[in-house]
């Protein structure tokens, strides 16, 4: 079975976007528009790996990887923001990993592969 992908993201052109390509690697992908979303995903099949935006609307990926780290949830989470704070804030809230908005499909493909593998 392929590695399921869970991307989180409120803005749809970039799930559809990240859909595309993941898929197109071979991987199943799972899509949700907030954290709260995501939470059910997850109880319905743990992914390999989540691809987590910050800033959402009603449970933002701070909240929500709060929410799984207070679970002992051992899932990769790799941080998705725009600008240079992404990763301080990786760093900071000790995320396995970030991408920062605009990323290379090189660099996201091969981040995936580094949590699946």
């Amino acid at each position: 079975m392929s590695a399921l992908v869970l991307v989180v993201d409120d803005d749809d052109a970039i799930r559809d976007m990240l859909q595309s390509v993941l898929e197109d690697e071979g991987y199943v992908v799972s899509l949700a528009r907030h954290g709260l979303e995501a939470l059910q995903r997850i109880m319905e099949r743990p992914p390999s790996v989540i691809l987590l935006d910050l800033q959402m609307p009603v449970m933002t990926g701070y909240e929500l990887h709060d929410a799984l780290k207070a679970q002992g949830a051992a899932i990769p989470v790799v941080y998705m923001s725009a600008g240079t704070i992404v990763r301080s804030e990786a760093e900071r809230r000790h995320a396995d990993g970030y991408i920062a908005k605009p990323f290379s499909l090189d660099d996201l493909v091969g981040t995936v592969a580094r949590f699946v593998a």
